[in-house]
């Protein structure tokens, strides 16, 4: 063979087509008797090639490990197979990576269009001679095959001229390459393009970073969906993938297109039949299984066997029709698929769609994700779902997200053609009239008895519009494959430079490509077909579709479109025509032939659903020049200008013009316009009308917001609101234009908006505001939550806002008045000065109750302002200490005294910070505050040696002072402040400057776990209870952890305790834990019990938060029923239980409360915060949390300036709290 080689290595160079190849073949395939010359030696050069063909052809890449022609087959293989040592009927052996092996039989004729017979060709001999193999290929230049031939579809594949029609240059190149000894070229990959690129990343971020596990990919027709999944589908990473389509041209397709682009190694199986395919689908694409190519069946256990099979990658290419046999082999297994790409989807949706329906139900075929891609999405309209009732439940609608997911990536025609995806197109509806055609009839002295006029103007329509338009490439879709082939050939005779075919779908597929790549190289041609080339099959570029025959289709309507919209070099526009045959009266209703007309109207009605640029330009012209409802449009200029994606050719102008009148009227959409008048109001007054305003568009917004509610609305409905920001929900439109307003006001003002001041509509929503905070029962936590940001950053309550240009004033009075505070005027009440002492007697009175807030304070601690008015505490305090400080060389808080140390460490410390007024710091200064204080390593050095004598570090209780240092170093590290030095040697003694982190949690966890493990051990009949005399017992402690847990687990305590973790739930479910334990219901009537014990007489309610220094458990239980009353969390036997006592928790009101009392129950809340929280209240967002800061801030403030009593230090003293 090496001599066969080296010839097709000579007459492959520069080849890049089997055109091209064939003739040189030819010259070596003559029978000449008569010139006594014969060369058969084409066949063996052809076998060569079909070698080399299997060696590179990407659509088989990976399938075969070994390829050997006759000679080069291994000894032991052929004795395994019992082949002899001479070829008969074998060709090729092919070997599977599976260890399978593949009789090949290569034909080579001159004549292409011939067909292959059982006997004369020998192809008996490739089953006689090798009845071991586990199948058989036929691999041949010709056409087909004859009967007996085909009645082997078991295990074979038929190569016929129809393949080698497809084989691609970089094939041909990689041929060359490999004879010659050389590496061939590596793939080249397509890159996505941009729009490809964001359907990918939308459909993978859906997948994997959503919930999804359904979408939607609707992309138009030539905007290359079929490689959009592919990489969809290797960004997944899918190790297991099933794609599905509707035929099996399809499935030859998609196939090889994916071979031939793919990046990752996939073995792949072909789940298919010839029987399942519907036969009744009028002139589908028929191809057959032994014209598919790879591994083909529909054997059940084949199919698991292969996904069985321990594979990196593998893809399943099926029909829908085969899915019941995938289903079959993969029930009661844990088989799932990782990704399903539904191609075509729309085929899946509808009413009882039979096994195109199996795809959707997730138990039968079991998949982490599915993508259905189409390009025209079906969708059940309204008016079916009223009629179809209980019924609807067996339709499958592409507007339900539960079948087929949310649409992840949508590209209309649009965008696709704005994009420069596809080209633009032009609808041209041509007029052909009674007395033209006579005209063209007798000048071309046609004569055909059996032919009508309206046969004849299809012809001559078309032909006029290709040579109009300079269109060369047209494709005609008829209502039966009879007629299409009656048109075609009947403009073979009437036009003679335009070459004509027709196909159908019984056409074998080598038939099929040779009359496309006939028709691709012709200068001038059509194609007619009914129906089989409207979707799924590829088809050299066109430039111009024509309906002959009316089309309902809207679907069939759009993908033959998508034919005339596919890019070719200097192509600009792709024509879609539909001719109308009429006579030559005026008026649209005597003289268009109806069928005609309902033709043009399906067109463009199917196209306005794809294309909203062409809906938008007729809604237009109905909203503007002409009212809804009526009959007629004036147009005053011609119809060319008004919408450029129609023509109208061929009509007289005032026929035009009523053609085009009745196209608006019945093709514009009254939704449209209505949202076209919706959009105008909006652009006009920036807000939405109200009932008076106009109350039918009123009335229509409505009407949408409701429909949307009950799932009625359109998703492109959806869309076109969604593009003018329309306001779903009108109540939260409305608080959003009010918030906007406030967040505005909020950036220019320090205090929220006044009565008298600003607007009376802002002014009453923050009040309403206020409420609703304070209630939280109207309003969503979210929007609360945005108020309260910006609402807590005002400086103090909106009356505050009257207060500022009495400041202002003040300020100018002190100016002119530097010495001298303003005094009453008593003869004079409104005068200026006195409005000024009032305003500053307000300011003492707010500060003396806690009342002025810090914005106030801050102004008038500028202006040094005596807040005590006669009495300057400050400067009282300050000669205090400085009495105290005279004379010493060292301080302590146990020396001077605890408050009299604090206020010299703070005001040392505001001093540093310049927090200081320039009185008091030029007073402070003059204390020399820090002869008293050491530097940080001599502190360190003293706490080192305490924590070496006592090896532990200092508590509250063990060292107040190196505990309290200690705390502050957390801050000081916090602001960047400690030196790597000084975290060295804290660490040095086992003092972390992090908190304590999740580990150490988990080791307290595990510790009280196992503690809880050893008790039940000890008590194997009860659990922890609380114990009231001893709350810090062990068994106390372990019922406090106990319902703890029990409280996270349960979700009862909000926010306080972090859902818990599923590692604790099982440790705790491995000892039987019980979740809502019966214990604590017991305890409840314990504590019930011991708290009517507590009432006297009146009912009056009095326990004490403390008992000799202790919290009082009974006071906690107590503010826990109100807590939980409160929260509406408290059971209703429970609200019952303090009804029967006569204790009505709604209507709980406190008795005697003074001053003392409203104060003191202000500080047990801050001693049980900072029980629970172990830190005192912190200013924050948290508005709680920040009252119990200002209630401790204000009350320090009164002990610094010695203004508590004593019986409010002595409960501070009780209650632990450090000031």
């Amino acid at each position: 063979m090496i001599k066969y080689k080296k010839i097709l290595s000579d007459i492959i160079q520069g080849k890049q087509h089997w055109t091209d190849l064939k003739p040189e073949l030819s010259r070596y395939n003559i029978d000449n008797r008569e010139a006594g010359i014969k060369d058969t030696s084409a066949g063996q050069i052809f076998e060569v090639f079909a070698k080399y063909y299997f060696l590179t052809a990407p659509e088989i890449d990976g399938l075969y490990s070994d390829v050997w022609l006759y000679d080069e087959i291994p000894l032991n293989t052929k004795a395994k197979l019992d082949l002899g040592t001479v070829e008969y009927g074998i060709d090729l052996l092919l070997k599977t990576i599976d260890d399978k092996y593949i009789a090949v039989q290569c034909k080579f004729k001159n004549d292409e269009t011939s067909k292959l017979n059982w006997s004369s060709d020998k192809i008996s001999n490739l089953f006689a001679y090798c009845p071991k193999a586990d199948g058989y290929i036929v691999f041949s230049n010709c056409s087909s095959l004859d009967k007996v031939s085909l009645s082997r579809q078991e295990n074979f594949t038929f190569y016929s001229i129809g393949h080698l029609l497809e084989i691609e240059a970089n094939i041909f190149t990689n041929i060359n390459l490999l004879l010659n000894n050389s590496q061939p070229k590596e793939k080249i990959f397509f890159n996505p393009k941009p729009h490809q690129q964001r359907a990918i990343d939308e459909c993978v971020q859906w997948f994997t970073e959503g919930e999804e596990s359904r979408g939607q990919l609707i992309l138009p027709c030539g905007a290359g969906k079929t490689f959009t999944s592919l990489w969809i589908k290797e960004e997944l990473k899918s190790l297991k993938t099933l794609v599905l389509v509707p035929s099996l041209a399809l499935l030859r397709q998609i196939k090889n297109e994916w071979s031939n682009q793919r990046k990752t190694k996939y073995q792949y199986l072909c789940v298919c039949s010839e029987k399942d395919i519907d036969k009744d689908n009028t002139d589908s694409i028929v191809t057959h299984t032994y014209e598919i190519g790879g591994n083909v069946t529909t054997e059940p256990n084949e199919i698991l066997s292969f996904l069985n099979q321990d594979l990196n990658e593998k893809v399943i290419f099926s029909t829908y029709q085969s899915l019941p046999r995938i289903i079959e082999s993969i029930q009661n297994t844990e088989i799932s698929f990782d990704f399903i790409f539904c191609d075509e989807a729309h085929k899946t949706a509808g009413i009882s769609k039979g096994v195109f329906g199996l795809i959707h139900d997730n138990k039968k075929i079991p998949a982490k994700r599915r993508l259905y891609a189409t390009a025209t999405p079906r969708i059940v309209k309204e008016s079916l779902k009223k009629k179809l009732g209980d019924d609807l439940k067996y339709t499958h609608d592409m507007n339900d997200p539960e079948k087929f997911g949310e649409e992840l990536y949508r590209m209309s025609f649009k965008n696709a053609i704005d994009e420069d995806i596809l080209v633009d197109y032009k609808i041209v509806a041509i007029g052909v009239n009674d007395l033209q055609l006579a005209t063209y009839i007798q000048e071309r002295k046609f004569v055909d008895n059996n032919i009508s006029l309206d046969e004849v103007a299809n012809n001559y329509a078309l032909d006029y519009v290709m040579n109009k338009y300079s269109a060369n490439h047209g494709l005609t879709f008829h209502s039966r494959v009879k007629l299409a082939k009656e048109f075609a050939s009947r403009h073979s005779k009437l036009f003679k430079k335009t070459t004509s075919f027709s196909v159908d779908g019984t056409q074998s597929t080598s038939i099929r490509n040779q009359i496309l790549n006939e028709f691709k190289n012709s200068s001038k041609a059509i194609i007619s077909n009914a129906r089989c080339l409207t979707e799924g099959v590829d088809v050299p570029t066109i430039d111009l579709v024509y309906f002959s025959d009316p089309k309902n289709s809207k679907v069939d309507i759009i993908q033959a479109v998508g034919r005339a919209l596919r890019k070719k070099e200097g192509k600009k526009l792709g024509y879609i025509v539909i001719p109308i045959y009429h006579t030559n009266n005026d008026e649209v209703e005597n003289s268009i032939s109806q069928g005609s007309f309902k033709n043009l109207l399906q067109v463009i009605r199917s196209l306005c659903d794809q294309d909203e640029r062409l809906q938008d330009e007729i809604n237009s012209i109905a909203f503007g020049k002409g009212k809804r409802g009526s009959k007629k449009i004036d147009i005053i200029s011609s119809f060319d200008e008004e919408i450029d994606s129609l023509h109208l050719i061929g009509f007289e102008e005032k026929l035009r013009e009523s053609l085009f009148d009745q196209i608006i009227y019945k093709t514009s959409n009254n939704w449209d316009i209505w949202f076209l008048e919706l959009k105008s109001y909006i652009e006009t007054n920036d807000d939405y009308p109200n009932k008076s305003d106009n109350k039918d568009l009123y009335a229509w917004i409505a009407q949408q917001r409701n429909r949307r509610k009950n799932g009625r609305l359109k998703s492109v409905e959806i869309q076109k609101l969604n593009s003018i920001d329309f306001a779903w929900n009108i109540v939260d439109y409305k608080w959003d234009k009010n918030f906007e307003e406030f967040e505005n006001y909020s950036r220019t003002n320090i205090f929220p908006p006044c009565k008298g001041i600003d607007s009376i509509d802002l002014v009453k929503w923050y009040r309403y505001m206020l409420v609703n905070v304070n209630t939280g029962d109207a309003l969503s936590p979210e929007k609360i939550n945005k108020f309260i940001q910006i609402d807590e950053k005002f400086k103090g309550p909106a009356s505050r806002k009257k207060w500022i240009p009495i400041y202002e004033d003040l300020i100018s009075w002190k100016i002119e008045n530097p010495n001298n505070w303003p005094q009453y005027q008593k003869g004079n009440a409104k005068s200026r000065e006195s409005k000024l002492y009032i305003f500053c007697q307000t300011i003492r009175k707010r500060y003396r109750e806690n009342d002025l807030g810090n914005y106030f304070f801050d102004k008038m601690t500028e202006l040094n302002f005596n807040f005590e008015g006669k009495t300057d505490a400050w400067t009282k305090k300050y000669e205090n200490i400085k009495s105290i400080l005279e004379g010493r060389k060292s301080i302590s808080a146990n020396e001077i005294g605890y408050n009299e140390y604090n206020w010299v460490y703070r005001h040392k410390r505001d001093l540093e910070e310049g927090k200081l007024s320039e009185y008091q710091s030029n007073k402070v200064q003059d204390l020399n505050l820090d002869r008293f204080f050491e530097t940080w390593e001599q502190t360190f050095e003293k706490l080192k040696k305490w924590f070496n004598e006592n090896n532990n570090l200092p508590t509250r209780t063990t060292h107040k002072d190196f505990n309290s240092w200690l705390g502050s170093q957390r801050g000081v590290y916090k602001n960047g402040n400690l030196t790597e030095i000084q975290i060295k040697k804290l660490a040095s003694i086992g003092y972390e400057m992090e908190a304590k982190g999740n580990e150490k949690k988990r080791d307290r966890w595990l510790e009280m776990y196992e503690n809880l493990v050893i008790y039940r051990k000890d008590n194997p009949n009860r659990w922890p209870k609380y114990n009231r005399s001893d709350s810090k017992s062990r068994e106390s402690k372990l019922y406090s952890w106990c319902l703890a847990n029990r409280q996270a687990y349960l979700g009862s305590k909000g926010d306080r305790y972090k859902p818990l973790k599923q590692f604790r739930v099982d440790k705790l479910n491995e000892i039987g834990f019980i979740w809502n334990s019966k214990e604590d219901e017991k305890t409840w009537e314990e504590s019930f019990t011991e708290f009517l014990e507590n009432l006297n007489e009146n009912r009056m309610i009095k326990i004490p938060s403390m008992i000799k220094g202790k919290r009082n458990p009974l006071y906690a239980w107590w503010a826990k029923q109100k807590y939980d009353f409160k929260n509406n969390i408290l059971p209703i036997e429970r609200i019952n239980a303090f009804k029967d006592i006569g204790i009505d928790l709604s209507n709980l009101k406190s008795s005697g409360r003074n001053g003392f009392t409203k104060w003191s129950n202000k500080i047990r809340e801050i001693a049980l915060f900072k029980e629970n929280q172990e830190h005192y209240p912190k200013a924050g967002k948290d508005k709680e949390q920040g009252n119990l800061y200002q209630s401790l801030a204000r009350t320090k403030r009164a002990y610094q300036n010695n203004e508590l009593s004593a019986e409010q230090i002595e409960l501070l003293n009780e209650l632990n709290i450090e000031l």
